[in-house]
């Protein structure tokens, strides 16, 4: 899926990608690292954002991985 990067006033307005980003990261389409990186955010600001926006961004644990 080839989403447009924010860069800084040249490329998409923020809030789009933002927008953009959160909507796929719903569906379940990227994640949250993925979703952090698009908007030019760090993954712990794109974690509280979808968590203010009603997202329950979840971690995975070891115990949950298969080896």
């Amino acid at each position: 899926m080839d989403i447009p990067r924010y860069e800084g006033g040249r490329g998409m307005p923020k809030r789009i990608s933002i927008a953009a980003a959160l909507k796929l990261l719903k569906d379940g389409k990227i994640s949250l690292g993925k979703a952090a990186e698009l908007c030019g955010l760090n993954y712990e600001e794109m974690r509280r954002l979808a968590i203010r926006r009603g997202l329950k961004p979840f971690i995975i644990k070891d115990e949950d991985l298969e080896v």
